[in-house]
């Protein structure tokens, strides 16, 4: 309407008397070209209400509230005086909170999303987020993350994108303030002023300066120290304007996932033991269509992730999602349901998430096309998410703070535990079995990734997830897949590096110089070299001063040699893994280890190694090991040095279970023995008992040389463990 009153046209609504404030609501909603509302019936509506009504309905930041004055509709120094009225109340409520507050919910969790390359990951995560589905879209490389928000009971989601990062403490006090207002209000409107604050304070965990008594993970440290505030009053005024206090009761009863979307590629494997964590859930997304062409090779990839799940997080749910629904009959869901159940069932997979309410199936059928089943995943994992004791947990908020305070300097990839600890200091976080609890909980939420396995590692936080996998797939992706700009590694006269690295698995220093742009190279090898992801290669010398790094996880089968061949006059013995299992990942650390160690001894020769092979010498010691379907059988050619070797690679197993794969990794030992003319396997009870030779033979003066016992190797320094051997 062209009213004339003003010198430029708008759409409006006039209300010539009060409609009720959600109908107020609804049209600012409802009129998406709607740019001025008069109100000239708020002139003695009561302040607490003004307030409800002005944030309900100034949502959209582009609409003006006009309201009755003195000279017309154009009161502007009425409506700033109210809302500053307004302002210095909600302050002085969030003052309040802030001084007295000492644990809050925090409600986030982290989406995992696991499965074979090409199945359809990546579009899932497009289609839970709202996303058009993409034809072209490139496979991941190493792992892809975003942010996302749901409501209870809602079943929408949207991601959440910002260039500045994000004040966590602000967002959580805001929403904690306005979720007890609205209760408070709700309970008794006609409470007083010091009422309302005590409810206030009682219903967001507040009392006194005392430590309130509750059950949790995280009854540790003080509850706060009333002579040093969180935030400062100016801070306050800054940060809680009124659109945080917009979107703090827009976001009531909502949840954060951090969504991590792992490449599916098996050169990947070993990397993503790294970083499944136990505060998610999980999503295992398969084609159906392999699964009714081709079952076998499908399954095998499913039950390499669903045991990789259980053993890094036995009691996350997880929810198996089938994609291309668009590409098959309803009635071959049954056809598919059938194969997956020979693999899943509740008692060797108890945390999958059944879809029993509609279809009664293990899994959940999706189209990311046509977006078809879409909304039952959402709902399904809201509604299990929602249920996870660590996403309702209160935790400090003295925590939060110190994360804050992490992030302020947003250009830094990683921060030292001693400047974590010079911060947590400062919101009276003083012991360092506090930090270590505060820094396990994040990390397993997905927003810092904090190794502790080593003294090194744990003196180290990265602070950007996503740089940190970036830089490690540089190295470690697929070759085929995830190509680099040819023109460029040629520009810089890099091509021979980069075939020696796709074709031996040997990376250059300055190759990884290059790729990583001389940023933060020493910290990015050493973690690698930690997380036996490399090891050094120095069997080829230096050239020019450029070191070179055996990656494992890039070696090819080598075919048509004799590599496989079984070996002759030799002494073996098996680690066996066929009880439980043998995740990809295991042995390329075993050759990391075995390939350092031999670095080490004088006079050793080159390895030969492909992916399941590697002939190793230690010094003039000749050791073999082959990777067999579940086990990694071990062969000897001296057999004075047989029991030296078998307790050595024992020990470095023992390493690898506890520093990648939280001890969950079981084997049973057998001994290749020759029994009436035979030869024959005995199992390690019978062929200690037996006194086996040459494994067993106390005569054998290398018996307990090398052979560290696993307790002692847990958290050990790789260069003392490699020492120790």
């Amino acid at each position: 309407a062209n009213t004339g009153l003003m010198s430029f046209s708008f759409f409006g609504i006039v209300i010539s008397r009060m409609e009720t404030y959600k109908a107020v609501a609804d049209i600012f909603r409802d009129n998406n070209s709607l740019q001025t509302l008069w109100c000239p019936s708020v002139t003695n509506l009561p302040i607490d209400e003004l307030d409800d009504y002005l944030q309900d309905t100034m949502k959209n930041s582009t609409s003006v509230i006009r309201l009755p004055g003195a000279n017309g509709y154009t009161s502007s120094d009425w409506l700033e005086n109210k809302l500053s009225q307004n302002q210095m109340l909600f302050m002085g409520r969030v003052k309040d909170t802030i001084g007295n507050l000492t644990k809050i919910p925090w409600m986030r969790c982290k989406l995992m999303i696991v499965g074979q390359g090409r199945a359809g990951k990546s579009a899932l995560v497009r289609s839970l987020v709202g996303e058009s589905f993409d034809p072209g879209l490139e496979s991941t490389v190493g792992a892809s993350l975003k942010k996302t928000r749901t409501a209870a009971n809602d079943g929408a989601w949207g991601e959440i994108s910002s260039t500045k990062q994000e004040e966590y403490l602000s967002a959580a006090v805001a929403k904690a303030v306005v979720k007890a207002e609205i209760a408070s209000r709700a309970k008794d409107k006609k409470s007083t002023k010091e009422t309302k604050k005590k409810s206030l304070a009682l219903k967001i965990g507040v009392e006194g300066n005392r430590k309130v008594a509750e059950s949790g993970r995280f009854e540790i440290g003080k509850a706060g120290n009333p002579g040093a505030p969180l935030m400062k009053d100016e801070d306050i005024a800054r940060k809680f304007d009124h659109k945080l206090i917009a979107r703090s009761k827009a976001q009531q009863d909502t949840l954060e996932f951090t969504i991590w979307d792992y490449g599916g590629q098996k050169v990947f494997y070993a990397l993503h033991h790294l970083f499944l964590t136990d505060f998610g859930v999980y999503t295992l997304v398969f084609d159906m269509r392999n699964i009714i062409q081709s079952s076998d090779e499908s399954l095998e990839y499913m039950k390499f992730w669903l045991n990789s799940v259980k053993m890094h997080a036995r009691e996350a749910p997880l929810l198996i999602v089938g994609t291309h629904l668009d590409s098959i009959d309803a009635s071959q869901l049954k056809v598919v349901d059938k194969h997956l159940r020979k693999l899943v069932n509740k008692s060797r997979f108890p945390q999958v998430i059944y879809n029993s309410e509609d279809l009664d199936l293990v899994f959940f059928p999706v189209s990311n096309l046509n977006r078809a089943g879409i909304n039952e995943v959402r709902k399904k994992l809201d509604e299990v998410a929602f249920k996870q004791r660590f996403v309702n947990e209160k935790i400090p908020v003295r925590w939060i703070k110190c994360l804050d305070m992490m992030f302020e300097d947003e250009s830094a990839s990683f921060i030292y535990m001693k400047d974590v600890r010079t911060l947590g200091k400062t919101v009276e976080i003083t012991s360092m079995e506090e930090i270590d609890m505060m820094l396990q909980l994040f990390h397993d939420l997905g927003m810092i990734i904090h190794f502790t396995s080593t003294p090194t590692l744990n003196d180290i936080v990265t602070l950007s997830p996503q740089w940190l996998i970036d830089g490690l797939s540089k190295i470690i992706r697929d070759r085929e897949l995830h190509k680099y700009n040819a023109k460029k590694i040629r520009d810089v006269g890099l091509e021979d590096e980069v075939q020696k690295m796709f074709e031996e698995a040997i990376v250059s220093l300055d190759l990884m110089e290059y790729f990583w742009e001389h940023n933060t190279v020493e910290f990015l090898i050493d973690l690698m070299k930690r997380t036996l992801l490399i090891s050094d290669w120095a069997f080829d010398g230096q050239h020019d001063g450029n070191s070179f790094f055996l990656v494992p996880s890039l070696l090819h089968e080598q075919k048509n040699t004799n590599q496989n061949q079984k070996p002759t006059n030799v002494h073996r013995c098996s680690f066996d893994f066929s009880s439980s299992w043998l995740p990809n990942g295991v042995f390329q650390r075993l050759v990391c280890l075995c390939v350092a160690h031999s670095a080490n001894q004088k006079g050793s020769q080159r390895p030969k190694l492909d992916q399941s092979n590697c002939k190793v010498w230690f010094g003039s010691d000749e050791v073999g090991l082959q990777q067999d379907g579940d086990q990694i059988l071990v062969s000897v050619a001296d057999a004075k040095t047989a029991s030296r070797y078998y307790g050595m690679l024992k020990s470095m197993l023992f390493k690898i279970n506890s520093d990648t794969m939280k001890s969950g990794l079981e084997w049973n030992l057998f001994f290749e023995a020759n029994v009436n003319g035979t030869r024959s396997w005995i199992n390690h009870d019978d062929a200690k008992k037996q006194e086996l030779s040459p494994w067993f033979d106390k005569s054998a003066d290398d018996l307990k040389k090398g052979d560290v016992e696993g307790s002692l190797v847990k958290n050990t320094d790789l260069n003392v463990f490699l020492d120790s051997l």
